[in-house]
């Protein structure tokens, strides 16, 4: 933050400015960032601008906004499932705000442009579509996730791995192999008590 303070009074901006935050700026700026702007779009800018860009970027100072930043906090916005209008407004709310930072000199480019977030919306709608493009790819992948589940929880749970395995492999915690790795046997079918093969009867 040091560095950017010798910058801003490098550029001659009072340290309030070059260390305001987003949301101070554009409570500040509101008016002249939202100038022009037809009436009925008003409100969806201003709803953009408290629901979303406030609580996702008011805390940070305008000049640590960064491109990774914004596209990050883009993909959240899609990731809660927002209409595109919805973040289209907010985003158009953002570069206004920001486009002001910019005719100000707090900086000297604007991150707030995005490009190509619409198609996130498009790779949404084609796996929606298309379950088959979330499948894992190989039985390794499932065979690594089994492996990551049986290890997650804190007793070790194997069901994970028996549920996850080819329906024609025996399960790892049968019977049988339970009773081969302690060295006893197992009753087979038909056996009498204590595993004993009944006689046969005499014929009559």
């Amino acid at each position: 933050m040091e560095g950017a303070s010798v910058e801003a009074a490098e550029a001659g901006l009072s340290p309030s400015p070059a260390t305001m935050k987003l949301a101070e700026h554009g409570e500040a700026n509101m008016a002249l960032a939202l100038r022009g702007l037809e009436l009925k779009t008003l409100d969806p800018h201003l709803s953009g601008w408290r629901m979303r860009v406030v609580p996702a970027l008011g805390h940070l100072a305008v000049r640590m906004i960064t491109n990774g930043v914004i596209d990050r906090t883009v993909q959240n916005w899609i990731a809660d499932e927002h209409s595109r209008s919805t973040v289209k407004n907010t985003i158009a709310v953002l570069v206004r705000v920001v486009e002001q930072a910019v005719r100000d000199g707090i900086v000297k480019v604007n991150p707030a442009r995005v490009t190509g977030w619409q198609k996130l919306y498009k790779q949404a709608e084609d796996e929606l579509h298309d379950p088959r493009a979330l499948a894992l790819p190989d039985g390794e992948t499932l065979l690594a996730l089994a492996d990551a589940l049986v290890a997650a929880p804190h007793d070790q749970y194997r069901g994970w791995e028996t549920s996850s395995s080819s329906p024609h492999a025996p399960p790892h915690g049968s019977a049988r192999s339970q009773a081969a790795a302690s060295g006893t046997s197992t009753p087979t079918t038909g056996s009498g008590p204590c595993g004993a093969r009944p006689h046969p009867r005499p014929a009559g």
